[in-house]
């Protein structure tokens, strides 16, 4: 077969697991509920990319890399002011 590009779509299952019994809010897909920075309902916890309700259902390295550099950010702050 002849090709002029292939895309390989790696799953739609978000590997939320690692924050199962830390009452972290989620959605029915199993995403976990952030707002615009990050925030989780977790004082201090940040999600960030693919397993995040953000970026309207979006899914591409790209967003995940720009939601990572903001919750960074928010975590910084977070650590220097105490603040959520």
């Amino acid at each position: 077969m002849k090709l002029d590009g292939l895309f390989v779509a790696i799953g739609l299952v978000p590997l939320s697991e690692i924050v199962k019994g830390l009452n972290v809010n989620m959605d029915e897909s199993g995403r976990i509920v952030v707002d615009q920075c990050g925030k989780t309902n977790v004082v201090g916890l940040l999600a960030a990319g693919d397993v995040t309700t953000q970026i309207c259902n979006f899914r591409q390295i790209i967003t995940s890399a720009a939601q990572g550099a903001v919750a960074s950010f928010i975590a910084f702050m977070y650590i220097k002011t105490k603040k959520w």
